[in-house]
């Protein structure tokens, strides 16, 4: 095999690794009500960080926010 290919076959197999070991924060953070796919992503580049970011993160229903609304996100003024 030409070292090329060699090359070409280690990435392709780093990148598929990394996109499923990058399911794990995302299934964690989901069930904590975030994104599916920006998770997986960021658990993809970065699985470390985003595992232990994504095991103490709040869901959405345990956040309160200024106004004393909890668990809801509101769009920001365009100003």
């Amino acid at each position: 095999m030409e070292p090329g290919m060699v090359f070409f076959a280690f990435l392709v197999r780093f990148a598929l690794v990394m996109l499923f070991i990058g399911w794990i924060p995302a299934v964690i953070a989901k069930s904590k009500g975030r994104s599916f796919m920006g998770w997986w992503f960021y658990g993809g580049a970065l699985f470390i960080v985003a595992l232990i970011h994504s095991l103490i993160l709040k869901p959405f229903d345990q956040i309160t926010h200024e106004d004393g609304e909890k668990g809801t996100l509101k769009k920001a003024a365009m100003v």
